[in-house]
């Protein structure tokens, strides 16, 4: 099922419950998700809430149906995370830290970060070692202090200390041994031996 044509969400007759069908309108799974936050399309792995009788469970559903990461969905503002370039990240709420998922459900990088941004370019963002602050009405939060690195998917350590001020191109990542002069980059020293 993996690299195949996106499944597309479709609703039950009251439009409380929610399934998927591939291209060709056929029904790949019926009705059975909360429809709050229940992303549309769904490309190898989705978090979904699942009703069950008067109770719901969340977790991450892959395409050949195997249910992981139960209860550990990672929401930021409701909204679970979304698949990006064949991972997901995850939470292990009674640690409250952090982990990736590669579409098929497999662990690639433990719950051990306070924050990880979704892959880009096979890099991620993160952050460990902070202190959570949560706002005044606790539906927000934020970190304070801790050590921001550059990382990749395979769990490596590209850039120890990463500052930068969120406007950054992964796309456009230039590796050489002298800084780059050019007024529109940024230079980071990479990790000795990396």
């Amino acid at each position: 099922a993996q690299g195949g044509d996106p499944w597309f969400s479709f609703y039950n007759a009251d439009k409380t419950l929610a399934g998927f069908k591939d291209a060709n309108w056929a029904v790949k799974i019926p009705p059975k998700f909360q429809t709050f936050s229940l992303q549309n399309k769904f490309n190898n792995i989705i978090g979904v809430v699942e009703v069950v009788g008067e109770k719901s469970q969340n977790y991450y559903l892959t395409r050949s149906g195997r249910k992981l990461a139960i209860d550990s969905v990672y929401y930021w503002d409701f909204q679970p995370d979304a698949e990006q370039e064949g991972f997901i990240r995850f939470r292990d709420y009674k640690k409250d830290k952090i982990g990736l998922l590669n579409i098929n459900g497999d662990v690639v990088i433990p719950a051990s970060f306070d924050l990880l941004s979704k892959v880009h370019n096979g890099m991620i963002y993160a952050l460990s070692g902070a202190i959570r602050t949560d706002s005044e009405d606790e539906s927000h939060y934020n970190f304070e202090g801790g050590n921001r690195s550059l990382i990749d998917t395979n769990n490596q350590v590209l850039i120890d200390t990463f500052e930068f001020d969120g406007r950054i191109n992964f796309y456009s990542v230039k590796v050489s041994n002298m800084p780059d002069p050019s007024p529109i980059r940024d230079n980071f020293r990479a990790k000795k031996g990396g």
